[in-house]
């Protein structure tokens, strides 16, 4: 065992019964409710001694952010009740300090230190609507340079820049329609996704469904395009929740099909784990795959689960499946979003993800990559086709 999490007093071992993998819950008294961070920017950075992660005190369904040292020496856990979010937080490459969306702009929150002002959103954008989301995922140009936001603002919908060291703001668009989970490619500093997704209308309360689903768009507003023009959302493709792959291909679940890649270039595509999935991530190397199944259906019929794969060998194994049945009433359920959106840490070795627990809770787990790794060599099995 390379770590040393099964004597840290704020973590609690967890296996699964099918599988013998490990996870380690965090079970201290950090809040009522824990979530890992959203599965596209990692909870963990740098050396991963640190995990960012979300807090709730229902039945407020805000979220605060905190984070803990994993040395069991100096387990240091901290809350930071300013930090509300109104967005996914983007962690330093060091992995001590976050960009944190809150209300109308962009801070900085070292996990020691003062909280320090990198931008507002200018009020003469707001224009007196309300604001419901500056960025959905906070992500950085691969140069360092731009932040890209995706913001929400009455009815209508902005994709913008924000300098990171000067907090210059450069509108690009705006759109009728919601563009949400706009993040930059690893390799071009020029170029991002920016997804659609169905929205409410704040007025109407109707609901405006997404046709095409994953876009690539470029600060220069001289590309706008589709990443592949033959999926129509809900007609043949039911592909959402996309990513990028280390090398600048794009990575995307089908519900029904499983996870795809495509080639930007040549626009060739083929499924590379065939199991139904919602959520998924590639690790840093571009070879393992974690994924969540059934977290909208959270129920006993259709129990939540979280799966890792080694595109190499082709085989996969079940990191917790299932998962231990939730206590939330339906009315709130998709509001709290517990889906577990497994993830790797920046460096690799960790896997994190957020789930239930045995006495109704929700937390953040950890999983060690090569703990997972020699369970696949004894318990993996061929992944089987998506259905099956």
């Amino acid at each position: 065992m390379s770590h040393t999490l099964h004597r840290h007093p704020h973590f609690t071992p967890r296996t699964d019964p099918s599988s013998g993998v490990v996870s380690y819950c965090l079970t201290g008294s950090a809040a009522p409710m824990v979530k890992g961070l959203y599965f596209q920017t990692p909870s963990m950075q740098g050396d991963s001694s640190l995990l960012w992660f979300r807090v709730l005190y229902p039945p407020s369904k805000q979220a605060c952010l905190a984070a803990v040292r994993l040395d069991p020496d100096q387990p240091d856990m901290r809350t930071f009740p300013e930090s509300v979010m109104a967005g996914n937080p983007l962690i330093a490459a060091d992995g001590e300090a976050a960009w944190v969306p809150i209300d109308d702009g962009i801070y900085w929150r070292p996990f020691d230190g003062p909280l320090e002002t990198v931008f507002r959103m200018p009020a003469d954008v707001i224009a007196n609507r309300h604001l419901f989301r500056v960025v959905t995922d906070l992500t950085l140009s691969c140069d360092g340079r731009w932040f890209v936001l995706d913001s929400h603002i009455g009815n209508r919908y902005l994709i913008s820049l924000v300098e990171r060291e000067t907090a210059a703001f450069t509108p690009l668009r705006w759109f009728p329609f919601n563009h949400h989970h706009a993040f930059f490619s690893p390799h071009d500093p020029d170029l991002f996704m920016v997804n659609h997704g169905p929205a409410f209308d704040p007025i109407t309360g109707h609901k405006n469904d997404m046709n095409v689903r994953m876009w690539v768009m470029n600060t220069k507003l001289t590309r706008y395009e589709p990443v592949d023009p033959t999926l129509w959302f809900g007609r043949n493709s039911m592909g959402c929740h996309e990513w990028w792959m280390p090398d600048g291909r794009v990575n995307w679940c089908d519900y029904n099909d499983g996870i795809y890649e495509i080639d930007l270039a040549t626009r060739q595509k083929q499924v590379i784990w065939p199991r139904k999935l919602v959520h998924g991530m590639v690790d840093c190397t571009g070879r393992y795959y974690v994924g969540d199944e059934n977290p909208y259906n959270f129920s006993a019929d259709k129990p939540c689960g979280v799966w890792f794969f080694d595109r190499g060998a082709g085989r996969e194994i079940a990191i917790a499946a299932p998962l231990p049945p939730h206590n939330i009433p339906w009315r709130d359920f998709r509001a709290y979003h517990i889906d577990p959106h497994p993830h790797f840490s920046g460096d690799g070795r960790w896997v994190i993800y957020t789930t239930t627990t045995e006495e109704g809770g929700v937390t953040v787990a950890l999983v060690s990559v090569e703990e997972v790794l020699e369970r696949l060599s004894v318990a993996g099995q061929p992944a089987a086709p998506a259905g099956q």
